[in-house]
């Protein structure tokens, strides 16, 4: 009896287990430090496509502050650039995308450090990077004066990008 009812339960939990998985990876290609990243999201069957600098990974030890920017489409299909910085920022002063000698792009972020930029500015600033050399993000922590930088190679980023704008049309994504 108790063998009999361990086993529905145990047969039940593996039911369950398989409506709780997260998702499949569709697309990953890295060019440089950008990578590409489609994935496909098991229980509402939504495709994502994005372009990252540096590849999404598991937390890990980095050296200086770490910086997530993210490439991707927004609801209206225009571009949206996503700055991710994975510490406490200073919200009383702007976060900064900047591409080499281009003026910078500002935002204000939350302590938590996210800013996006999306629209006319969101394209100029993808142009600009397809025809940079660097990328360099700008912030602030609560009580410096002077500002942190984090500094993302653009050799490889115009292939990056059209192979993120091909794989997003491929997928639906877009």
């Amino acid at each position: 009896m108790i063998r009999s009812i361990l086993g529905v339960l145990i047969l039940g939990f593996c039911l369950f287990s398989l409506d709780a998985m997260a998702g499949y990876t569709l697309y990953l290609k890295s060019f440089g430090e950008w990578t590409v990243f489609c994935s496909l999201d098991e229980p509402t069957r939504r495709k994502t496509c994005r372009l990252s600098a540096p590849a999404p990974s598991l937390p890990a030890h980095a050296v200086g502050p770490r910086v997530q920017v993210d490439i991707a489409h927004g609801r209206n299909g225009g571009p949206i650039v996503r700055l991710r910085v994975l510490q406490v920022v200073d919200p009383a002063k702007p976060v900064a995308l900047r591409v080499d000698g281009h003026g910078s792009h500002t935002a204000r972020a939350p302590r938590t450090g996210e800013a996006e930029w999306s629209g006319s500015e969101a394209g100029e600033l993808l142009g600009e990077m397809t025809g940079g050399d660097a990328l360099a993000v700008r912030f602030f922590a609560p009580g410096e004066t002077t500002a942190r930088e984090r500094f993302f190679s653009l050799a490889d980023f115009t292939k990056a990008l059209a192979t993120f704008r091909e794989t997003s049309k491929r997928f639906g994504t877009e």
